[in-house]
């Protein structure tokens, strides 16, 4: 099972209107975003669609969604202190 969480992410946005996630803030840390594996118009098993970016943070890679006009990430792990 997934669960969708909205979050907070620091983005560039580029000249082209592309948004590159840089950083996301999870449980008032900052997770740098070592790499953007893939990019794609996707549905989510957590409920919702919008544009996916696969991203690498260290080790994980996770699902990060922009959905009309914010941010969400998939995770296979319950957090009800994740606002």
């Amino acid at each position: 099972m997934l669960f969708k969480y909205y979050i907070d992410v620091v983005t560039m946005i580029q000249q082209d209107g592309q948004l590159v996630p840089l950083f996301v803030k999870w449980k008032d840390q900052l997770y740098k975003v070592d790499k953007i594996l893939q990019v794609c118009d996707k549905f989510s098993l957590a409920g919702g669609c919008g544009k996916c970016y696969q991203c690498a943070f260290g080790n994980q890679i996770r699902n990060l969604y922009w959905e009309k006009d914010r941010w969400f990430l998939e995770s296979h792990v319950f957090c009800p202190d994740v606002s």
